[in-house]
């Protein structure tokens, strides 16, 4: 990444660092029988095992059991294989009798892989979100949505379940599908996606709305994040006019905390020649 960096090639998504990290390892695994050939499919295999299990670490023997039916007919050994993968720093051994992904990030990305591949993915999301009422199973399966928004080719679907299935005045979900589109690209975002998760920002915005005031920072922070010209009034007139009630019933300037972060926001936003019209605008 810093050499590509440093001749200003930026990856445009988490999930194609992710990418690029596995192809340059599958290329140390041997090609005798045709093991390269089915390390990725087996890698896919092996994550989707782990995070739908919800485990970090896999017992060698149902690891190889994986690795025997991605295998099919060809005639490389296991053990083999299972070498040449943690000899490539795609897993790990945890004592003498588990295995698991080098880095968390891995069986995320190799679990949204096998998601973008199966046949019945609308059913395994539909499942997957409908869980999502505990924090827990939230907390769980969000690096793997995230990168699955990248995954895909066509991510819209994944964003309307997001979006339809979610509590978007509270709870997390807000954030999932934040992060959900900015991992996508502007370009796989449906506008009236990204309009009903911007009316659900900004309705929390308000004091009357929300009372607590770290919710309400994120909120701002996650508004900055997607880069609209159409939040920066918003934006503004938090830092700017009397807009919550104090005990007394009299308008007054927001909390600090909420100030400072849409007036870093807005900072972070105006080098950009359209964000600083806007904001002389509003």
């Amino acid at each position: 990444m810093l050499e590509q960096a440093g001749q200003e090639l930026y990856p445009h998504s988490r999930a194609a660092v992710l990418e690029t990290l596995v192809d340059d390892r599958i290329t140390e695994i041997p090609i005798e029988h045709g093991m390269r050939s089915r390390a990725r499919q087996t890698l896919h295999a092996l994550g989707w095992a782990m995070q739908s299990t919800s485990n970090r670490v896999l017992e060698s023997k149902d690891a190889f059991q994986i690795m025997h039916e991605v295998r099919g007919n060809r005639e490389y050994s296991l053990e083999g294989l299972n070498d040449a993968l943690v000899d490539a720093g795609l897993t790990a051994r945890v004592g003498e009798e588990g295995i698991r992904f080098a880095y968390p990030a891995l069986q995320a990305y190799c679990c949204a892989k096998a998601i973008a591949g199966m046949s019945d993915r609308d059913q395994v999301l539909d499942d997957i979100t409908a869980s999502f009422g505990r924090l827990t199973r939230l907390r769980w399966w969000e690096e793997t949505l995230i990168l699955l928004s990248g995954v895909l080719p066509r991510p819209r679907v994944l964003h309307r379940k997001l979006l339809y299935g979610a509590r978007l005045n509270e709870g997390e979900e807000i954030f999932l599908i934040v992060r959900c589109l900015l991992e996508s690209g502007e370009q796989q975002i449906e506008p009236d996606v990204l309009n009903q998760v911007v009316d659900a920002l900004v309705w929390q915005l308000d004091s009357t709305n929300v009372r607590r005031s770290a919710r309400r920072v994120r909120i701002v922070h996650a508004l900055g994040q997607l880069r609209l010209e159409s939040s920066v009034a918003y934006l503004v007139n938090l830092v700017t006019e009397r807009v919550r009630l104090d005990w007394r019933g009299n308008l007054a300037y927001d909390l600090t905390n909420v100030r400072m972060a849409a007036a870093i926001t807005l900072r972070r936003l105006a080098p950009t020649r359209r964000f600083e019209r806007a904001i002389e605008e509003a």
